[in-house]
């Protein structure tokens, strides 16, 4: 849909230079590309095989889905998470996203925002397809930094923002991950999730974002938690 594309209008919201939406849309544009590929399409079914059968997780970890650019920025420029990050970010903490995929949340934090961001993804197809969009971005590992691992094996204690890309895990990884970002994450940092899997730990409640995502085009809620201590 066109939404994948929508750059500008978040952007001038966001006091974008028009480089950057430039930047962001190269992007877009090879993500939606990579995902439209049949045989990237392939590998990565066969990739998810072999994931189910080596590890301890069930398929439906593994369901692939993207959120556009303009549902991303109108989560992180929502008038109450605005005045949230900077004492979230405070320090130079990084911005971290678990089941990064192929870059998407990654790329958007680090190119429209500057934040130094990490991905963690457990599928080394997808993991290999944002190094070499990096490479092509000429960002550094500094500035985006992509990790090839289970993101329970991560450490959060200088993450600002994570996001956990969630909307497809089962319900034992829900309870894990959720335990460690509640445990884990600084003061003040911020979690953005799908599913409204924080409700019952410390975090609370700073803002539900609807918008757009390529499993559901009518919108989903974005559930943003903040720790407040």
């Amino acid at each position: 849909g066109n939404h994948f594309f929508a750059v500008r209008p978040e952007g001038a919201a966001m006091n974008f230079s028009p480089e950057k939406a430039d930047r962001i849309e190269l992007v877009i544009r090879r993500l939606r590309g990579l995902e439209q590929n049949v045989g990237h399409q392939a590998k990565l079914a066969q990739a998810v095989n072999q994931a189910t059968a080596d590890l301890d997780y069930s398929d439906e970890n593994f369901a692939y889905g993207s959120t556009p650019f303009c549902s991303w920025a109108k989560v992180i420029s929502y008038p109450k998470v605005q005045e949230a990050l900077p004492a979230a970010m405070h320090g130079g903490r990084n911005y971290t996203v678990w089941g990064s995929s192929c870059g998407w949340l990654v790329f958007f934090g680090c190119v429209a925002m500057a934040w130094p961001s990490i991905g963690y993804e457990l599928l080394s197809c997808l993991h290999q397809s944002s190094e070499a969009l990096r490479e092509e971005l000429s960002l550094s590992a500094e500035q985006a930094c992509f990790v090839c691992a289970d993101m329970l094996s991560s450490s959060l204690t200088n993450t600002g923002l994570l996001i956990m890309a969630n909307q497809c895990w089962d319900s034992d990884l829900m309870h894990q991950a959720g335990a460690k970002a509640v445990a884990e994450l600084p003061q003040n940092a911020m979690c953005i999730e799908y599913t409204g899997a924080l409700a019952k730990t410390q975090m609370r409640l700073l803002a539900s974002v609807a918008a757009p995502v390529s499993w559901k085009p009518g919108g989903i809620s974005f559930h943003v938690w903040v720790k407040d201590s």
